[in-house]
């Protein structure tokens, strides 16, 4: 592993891992597109505006227990979309555990724009 590469690792509890993760779940129905590049370790969200408090709350929650992953939240016309990175491989499984919580539409691979699947 590189230097510069923070480890995998979680700060979160049992409890406290089921709490975040039931957060994402409960922004799954208002996912309206997912894409995620190749290297599987970014994905990108679009969710339904008015879940865009929820969203950046879950965010910043995430990047704090998370400290290898990279997460942004920006506006964007009628839609919020959430960015999550690493450049770390090692976390392409933590990426697709949040995309799969939080994504309902089936992941497009590699798309630079969203694909509504709805």
């Amino acid at each position: 592993m590189s230097e510069d590469r923070q480890p995998i690792a979680c700060s979160l509890d049992a409890a406290g891992l089921r709490r975040q993760l039931s957060g994402w779940e409960n922004l799954s129905a208002s996912c309206r597109a997912v894409t995620v590049d190749d290297d599987g370790c970014h994905a990108r969200l679009w969710f339904e505006a008015d879940r865009g408090s929820e969203l950046r709350r879950l965010a910043a929650a995430e990047q704090e227990c998370c400290g290898f992953l990279t997460l942004s939240v920006t506006s964007e016309e009628a839609l919020v979309r959430l960015d999550i990175g690493s450049d770390n491989p090692d976390a392409r499984a933590i990426v697709a555990t949040l995309v799969d919580a939080a994504g309902t539409p089936e992941p497009t691979r590699g798309a630079e724009r969203p694909v509504d699947s709805r």
